[in-house]
């Protein structure tokens, strides 16, 4: 009897459950911006326009990263009915590229549409100083003005009445 005491039996179970996950792909087709275009530029800033697109949460500006030539996030507008926005603090005579998307916020998720073709465009000169006018003859000035930090050329207006009524345009290019 001592020996069957001893004897141990061991017995291993295992249980293997199998069930489904269910879930819901959900997708939603969010329309590209249309007409991106620069509504208005100055020497440090541009003021960036677009078609408003119905039933979105919101829009993304990206700008052209100029070392590695990637699109990054600068600026997320809130609320679809806006379609412009100022882009602030830029270099003067500096070129840009910029991209927006419009979003949607749904279901706890954000569904971001297609970015925009890019536009390029570049801030404008300061303006210049004019130095000096002198008259060289009764038909002919010279005008000097300091010369900005990266332009090849500039426009001089200029017209016979104060009011510059009717001016005209003279292009000088590649200035030294």
């Amino acid at each position: 009897m001592k020996s069957f005491l001893k004897t141990a039996f061991l017995f291993v179970i295992t249980l293997v459950i199998t069930g489904y996950l269910a879930y819901t792909a959900v997708s939603i087709d969010v329309k590209p911006v249309s007409n991106f275009k620069v509504a208005q530029k100055g020497d440090t800033f541009q003021q960036l326009s677009w078609n408003k697109n119905d039933k979105v949460t919101g829009y993304k500006i990206y700008q052209k990263n100029a070392k590695n030539n990637n699109y990054t996030l600068i600026k997320t507008i809130k609320g679809g009915e806006k379609t412009s926005c100022k882009i602030k603090n830029l270099n003067m005579e500096s070129v840009y590229s910029f991209k927006v998307s419009a979003f949607v916020n749904a279901f706890g998720f954000e569904f971001e549409g297609d970015k925009s073709n890019s536009i390029k465009t570049c801030t404008l000169p300061r303006g210049e100083d004019i130095e000096s006018i002198v008259e060289q003859t009764p038909k002919t000035l010279t005008v000097s003005w300091t010369r900005g930090v990266s332009c090849d050329g500039y426009e001089v207006e200029y017209s016979t009445n104060e009011a510059m009524q009717n001016p005209k345009i003279h292009i000088a290019n590649g200035i030294n």
